[in-house]
């Protein structure tokens, strides 16, 4: 499911002031600001649930640390299906869950973004 692409001034503006902070950018240095967009928010879709995020799977029933699992999950499964394809197309991307692209993943950065995916040069 595509979640965001393009974001204009106000919106941009919104997620860098947000706690937790969404954007770590101010307008318009952020490749969502670009036009066309640089980047992409995007997540899996889950029949019955949609895009699988940790408030979602709460609402569900689930407690939060298995929400959060799940969603970390779903979202580290899904951008391997994503990345593995763009590479194979010869599209170069950088995950906001490995942003130095060194395939250790979460635990050695201090911004997780799962759902976004921005080209490389």
């Amino acid at each position: 499911s595509v979640v965001k692409g393009h974001r204009g001034e106000e919106e941009q503006h919104a997620a860098f002031i947000a706690v937790p902070q969404r954007s770590k950018l101010r307008w318009p240095d952020g490749n969502h600001n670009k036009s066309p967009s640089g980047a992409v928010d995007v997540g899996p879709y889950i029949k019955g649930i949609g895009v699988p995020w940790a408030s979602v799977l709460m609402l569900k029933g689930y407690s939060k640390r298995e929400a959060r699992a799940g969603c970390i999950a779903h979202f580290c499964q899904f951008s391997g299906v994503v990345l593995s394809f763009a590479e194979s197309m010869g599209i170069k991307l950088r995950w906001g869950g490995n942003w130095d692209g060194d395939d250790i993943i979460l635990i050695d950065q201090r911004f997780d973004d799962l759902p976004h995916y921005e080209l490389r040069p």
